[in-house]
């Protein structure tokens, strides 16, 4: 049974994921827009500017590697979540008619002391981009694997 220091200590982790990622999205280029937006349709934990195509990101931490990888947490019913909140966002700042948009997942996972982890697979098996996040530069310890799955999904499958 999970308690409440429980919940502030995963909310904590998720926060930190959440500004490590940010971080490092930020060092590749890409312009902060804003982080955790919220609305009735649910929440978005990063959205940012990539030129001109404003990037939607969800971020996923995944502490124990034997329930699988943590980008594979993206299923297709959160997807369908995030993309609808991302509407949201563009019909509330006017950007439906003009903007050109990409749906990201920045992974975290942590590798088991015998060094095994488990395999990073895109969400729900589609094909897109992988790129290992260097630890020193991320703030990252030994133990965590990262990856940025650029174009993740799309919303218009």
């Amino acid at each position: 049974m999970s308690t409440k220091r429980d919940k502030a200590t995963a909310g904590m982790r998720g926060d930190r994921a959440e500004q490590r990622a940010q971080a490092y999205l930020i060092s590749q280029g890409l312009q902060p827009v804003t982080r955790n937006y919220r609305c009735k349709a649910g929440e978005i934990d990063l959205i940012m500017r990539d030129g001109e195509v404003l990037v939607f990101v969800e971020v996923r931490l995944r502490s124990a590697s034997r329930f699988g990888a943590a980008a594979a947490t993206v299923t297709a019913k959160k997807q369908q979540k995030i993309i609808r909140t991302a509407a949201f966002f563009l019909q509330a700042h006017r950007l439906t008619e003009t903007t050109r948009c990409r749906f990201d997942v920045i992974a975290f996972d942590v590798v088991d002391s015998a060094g095994s982890h488990a395999d990073q697979a895109a969400p729900d098996n589609t094909t897109c981009d992988r790129d290992p996040m260097p630890k020193a530069e991320a703030g990252i310890a030994d133990s965590e694997e990262t990856h940025w799955f650029r174009d993740a999904f799309s919303a218009y499958n």
